[in-house]
């Protein structure tokens, strides 16, 4: 079963929906491209940001459009400061076919 989602749908709902695994894969994915853009992923607990990376990994997701420091001082770097085709890159979501 999938969750309604709509563009008043509040955070917490999104991720008990999340966490109950009742969003879709497509609704997952946008929920998390929001948080990766925003930066708020990196600030959240260690499973948000690992489910992050798995989800820019596999080609599903992209780096945001500016770097920022995780919650432990590391630097995540923008889509535009990896190398074109890479994990985390514009190109590399594209040729997915994923997205």
């Amino acid at each position: 079963m999938t969750t309604h989602i709509s563009a008043n749908t509040s955070p917490a709902k999104l991720f008990t929906a999340f966490d109950d695994a009742e969003l879709s894969e497509e609704q997952t994915t946008r929920l998390f491209q929001e948080l990766i853009d925003s930066g708020q992923v990196w600030k959240m607990e260690g499973s948000i940001g690992r489910e992050a990376m798995s989800l820019i990994k596999s080609g599903r997701c992209m780096l945001g459009p500016i770097g920022f420091h995780d919650y432990y001082g590391n630097y995540v770097p923008s889509r535009s400061e990896v190398k074109s085709g890479t994990p985390g890159s514009v190109e590399f979501v594209r040729s997915s076919g994923l997205s």
